[in-house]
């Protein structure tokens, strides 16, 4: 058996020997390699020095596999494709007499049996909730201002303090992730015959010192509906004034986001009328989805004795299509509703103050409804 160094010089010489006698090689289409039969001679006798070199006993060293713990890479990181990340179920909460209920897809999960009036889901996986939101108008009642304070919820079903107004009464709205604050937007109405507003607020919830004043959204006998709060800051909602159950679309922004350096949206911008008058059948429960990027609403129907609900993207306002068909809700029912949307799915929530019972909320998707338990539905985690 020769030495290596033998071996590498016959190696080379049988090499050498190849390339010297080997005309040029010929252009190749890709598109059509050719058959063996069709290969030039010039390969034939690569092939046939590379066999000699093979039965010379040098196989080993050229073509000698890598073992399954090593691969080599030429020093660089092989290219990996990232699995998707798994879609997320969605998270829809509901509160009520019974307490507060969490829908993760199909599994349900009463996280208190206490009773609240409304939940939100944060991205923690805890909720902030109030057993009662801002002053109640149901066979008239005042509640004490504590009772509307806010409350931290975890999936053990303990609540801790969170805050209270010191004077008024706290109305909760939504929560988002705003450029990386966790803001809660909520509302504080001092209800009196002297001097009657409410100041609409956001809240950052890993620390900040005093929350972000966003605006004043009521007086004397005028307020919102609930108001939702999208990723980019946007906020969107139904606005009322004295009496009766129509309302006019509302919109903000949260200071120093994304939503704040362009224009507000407006009624006109989607084909509506800029106002409307007391106690019509309008469009109403305006909100923003939990990306900033569609607007929801109730659509009168047949006259007003149904409704629907409509969408429109901010990109192109005037073109509007019907959620679900299956979205008609009676106007008997008609109060100061609240949507909850996303591309798919959404709430309504029935606020009717000057009913004895409030009707379940409901689900609705392009193919099914679903009513639930309780009084009051968000989805999650933007709710």
């Amino acid at each position: 058996m020769p030495n290596d160094l033998d071996l590498d010089d016959r190696i080379r010489s049988l090499v050498s020997a190849a390339v010297k006698t080997a005309p040029v090689a010929p252009h190749i289409d890709p598109l059509r390699a050719p058959s063996a039969a069709q290969r030039p001679p010039w390969l034939r006798r690569s092939a046939i020095a590379l066999a000699a070199l093979l039965a010379a006993g040098g196989g080993y060293a050229v073509l000698q596999p890598a073992s399954d713990d090593h691969v080599d890479t030429g020093g660089r990181t092989p290219a990996t494709v990232p699995a998707p990340a798994p879609e997320q179920p969605p998270v829809i909460v509901t509160a009520g007499p019974d307490g507060i209920v969490e829908r993760v897809g199909d599994d349900k999960k009463t996280i208190t049996d206490e009773p609240f009036a409304m939940a939100l889901a944060l991205d923690d996986g805890t909720f902030v909730a109030q057993r009662h939101t801002g002053e109640s108008r149901r066979d008239g009642i005042t509640w004490p201002r504590s009772d509307t304070s806010v409350v931290r919820v975890d999936q053990r079903g303990k609540s801790t303090p969170l805050f209270e107004a010191k004077t008024g009464f706290v109305i909760l709205h939504d929560f988002a992730v705003v450029d990386g604050r966790r803001l809660l937007l909520y509302s504080v109405d001092v209800n009196n015959y002297a001097s009657g507003k409410e100041e609409l607020y956001a809240l950052d919830l890993d620390g900040a010192d005093h929350p972000l004043d966003v605006g004043t959204i009521g007086g004397w006998e005028a307020t919102t509906s609930r108001l939702t709060l999208s990723s980019t800051g946007l906020i969107v909602g139904t606005s009322y004034g004295v009496c009766c159950q129509s309302g006019n679309f509302i919109a903000l922004a949260v200071p120093d986001s994304a939503a704040a350096a362009r224009p507000l949206p407006k009624a006109t911008d989607f084909g509506l009328a800029d106002g409307y008058e007391d106690g019509c059948a309008c469009p109403t429960g305006f909100a923003v989805d939990p990306d900033g990027t569609a607007i929801y609403w109730l659509s009168p129907v047949d006259g007003g004795a149904t409704f629907t609900v409509v969408r429109a993207t901010l990109d192109d306002p005037l073109h509007t299509s019907e959620v679900a068909p299956v979205a008609r809700l009676d106007s008997s029912t008609f109060g100061r509703m609240s949507i909850d949307a996303d591309d798919s799915r959404f709430v309504v929530s029935f606020d009717s103050p000057y009913s004895e019972s409030m009707q379940p909320p409901m689900l609705f998707t392009p193919d099914r409804s679903a009513t639930f338990e309780g009084e009051f539905a968000t989805l999650g985690p933007n709710g």
